[in-house]
Parts: structure tokens; sequence; C-alpha cells
């Protein structure tokens, strides 16, 4: 599977990268959503598409490219009387908002950090669903990981998203 990392703090990515190259997985680690979404772009337009993408959800600074999502975010946020953060995200919304879709799970320390119901985003998924495209750091071992990434991949592909 290739598989495509985006975390601005990579040190806990490299043990689950490793781990899944050790696998047989080809893993590419960025530290931003921008690279991480032109990177994408151009490996689907070369036919060779990543797999999924694993987001971690809370990031270090907002990305002028993902203006028009964070503010979507926000005002959700806002709604919930929570403060407005950096958040991967944007970055999921704008590849589900994007056809065709690629697969992307989010992967986080912070999981209550992601807004339900932006964009429609995971429509139609169950809580046992979510908790699938929503892995906790805290909770996940590196020897699950290659498992879980592929629950997630059979998700995308049983739900036709």
């Amino acid at each position: 599977m290739r598989i495509l990392f985006v975390d601005d703090l990579p040190d806990v990515m490299r043990v689950y990268a490793a781990r899944l190259e050790n696998e047989g997985h080809q893993v590419l680690m960025l530290p931003d959503m921008t690279g991480a979404l032109r990177t994408a772009q151009r490996q689907a337009k070369a036919n060779t598409p990543f797999d999924l993408l694993v987001i971690d959800l809370m990031l270090n600074r907002f990305e002028p490219e993902f203006d028009g999502e964070q503010k979507k975010l926000a005002q959700a946020l806002a709604q919930k009387q929570q403060p407005n953060i950096p958040s991967g995200q944007a970055l999921g919304l704008r590849l589900w908002n994007t056809r065709p879709r690629q697969a992307y799970c989010y992967l986080s320390a912070h999981p209550q950090l992601r807004v339900a119901g932006v964009d429609q985003e995971f429509n139609g998924a169950s809580d046992a669903e979510l908790a699938v495209l929503l892995m906790q750091k805290d909770r996940l071992r590196s020897t699950e990981l290659s498992e879980k990434l592929c629950d997630v991949v059979a998700l995308w592909r049983n739900k036709g998203w």
C-alpha cells in the first residue's frame, strides 16, 4: 500500500512509517497540508495515487491554501464555543470535496478536535466507522497500524466514497 502521512511533528510518525515499510508498504511523510495536497494531486495525475492519506488533526500553523476550509471549521468551532485552531481537517475537507476522492483518515493525539458535520464529511458513517477513520495515537500500537490502515481503505471502498 502507498501511504502519505501528514504531520508537522513527525517523530511519532517515523516509528509508524518504519514499521509499515518493514511490512512492505511505501510511506512518504510530509510536514504540511499544502505540500501533501500538491503531492497527492501530482501522484493522482500520474495514475499512481496514494492508497491512503493519514492526516494529523492538530497542526502548528494555518496555511493560506486552506483558508476556505479553515473558515468553515472556525464557524463550527465557534458554535461549540471552542477556539479556532490550525486543523488537518482542512486538508480532509479539501480531499472530501475533490473528485475523484482520495481515501484518507485522521491519526491524532486529539481526536476530539475533529468537527463533525462540516461539508457532510464521512456522510453516512456509523459511530463504529468513524472510530476506524479517526485513530488515536495514544491507543494505537505500531504492530496493529497496518491492519488498521487496511480497514480504512476497505471502509472507503465499501462506502463508495
